[in-house]
């Protein structure tokens, strides 16, 4: 859903990019080795930028951060 709606947003924005920039981009332009990378890229890196966090609550010792100290 989200390379669909990528595409749809270069397909609305594309007479503006074309009279600001002069570069003609197309809805159904595709680039297979840079959007085949990057999609996997992108899961990785999510997946990297969620463990991070689970792992940190996951070592957190919830009787000790739910004991009130002075």
């Amino acid at each position: 859903m989200g390379w669909m709606a990528g595409h749809l947003l270069v397909g609305a924005a594309a007479p503006l990019i074309t009279d600001y920039t002069g570069v003609a981009v197309n809805f159904l332009q595709f680039v297979p080795t840079t959007e085949v990378i990057l999609i996997p890229g992108l899961i990785v890196l999510a997946s990297l930028v969620g463990y991070l966090p689970a792992l940190s609550a996951y070592r957190t010792d919830v009787a000790r951060a739910l004991t009130a100290t002075p």
